[in-house]
């Protein structure tokens, strides 16, 4: 009936982007060639001097897994940071998850520091969290593509929407078509919390509607202004003087 059409057309216009997508990135390296990359230094991208491409490959797996969990609890001990890099990001390799025999002179080489001197990205022996690292970018994997069949079986526009913004904004940021020099960062993840959200809202629905439809519909205005009239008076507060906008600029 309708629904299978409307997933129908919505795999063929899924499918039509991803191959624009792709035949756009072949493109651009038929025209400059992958010897014109930049080579990223360790301060820039640690993963990406990585000599085995399988424990490359494995690293950006759990960076992949690390804006995951900021999207959901953009929160730490430190709060939100502009770049992550070097020991905030530990590598998953072969080694660390008991498969080979650590090789150090390859990473000591590649590095041109001792082993294990950046990011952890050699030696060291086996990681226990290394497993658990590996199975966390495996459950997210299979999340997003079990959301993605969810969608399309259905002609579910919300959920495709929600993963387009989720996804696509993310592929030039996630080192799957070439290395970037920001191993992560949470200014790349405002596209992708706007298509989380749609996700979430799209989810909780049928939970929440029939406990908060009636409340709106009593006290729409209250309900609707309170969050943003709540944090006003401190806000104000701030402007009072110029020092106190630099006290509270972590609070702003």
């Amino acid at each position: 009936g309708a629904g299978s059409g409307g997933g129908g057309g919505a795999f063929w216009r899924c499918g039509a982007s991803a191959a624009t997508l792709a035949a756009s990135v072949r493109l651009h390296l038929s025209l400059h060639g992958e010897s014109t990359l930049y080579r990223w230094t360790a301060l820039e991208n640690h993963i990406s001097l990585m000599p085995a491409k399988l424990d490359r490959a494995l690293s950006y797996a759990h960076v992949h897994t690390r804006y995951a969990l900021k999207l959901v609890w953009p929160w730490g001990s430190g709060g939100l940071c502009y770049d992550h890099g070097l020991e905030c990001i530990p590598t998953v390799t072969l080694e660390k998850l008991g498969l080979v025999e650590k090789n150090a002179e390859a990473y000591a080489d590649t590095y041109g520091v001792g082993v294990g001197g950046v990011g952890g990205g050699g030696g060291g022996g086996v990681d226990p969290w290394a497993w658990v690292r590996l199975a966390a970018a495996l459950f997210l994997y299979a999340s997003l593509a079990l959301a993605a069949l969810t969608g399309l079986s259905r002609g579910a526009r919300p959920v495709l929407w929600g993963l387009a913004l989720l996804v696509v904004p993310m592929v030039p940021a996630s080192h799957l078509l070439f290395p970037v020099g920001t191993v992560l960062g949470e200014r790349l993840l405002y596209l992708p919390s706007a298509g989380l959200c749609l996700l979430v809202a799209h989810a909780a629905a049928p939970l929440l509607y029939p406990l908060v439809f009636p409340l709106l519909e009593r006290h729409r205005p209250g309900l609707l202004l309170a969050p943003w009239l709540a944090p006003l008076p401190a806000r104000l507060a701030r402007w009072t003087k110029g020092f106190g906008l630099v006290a509270a600029r972590g609070l702003a």
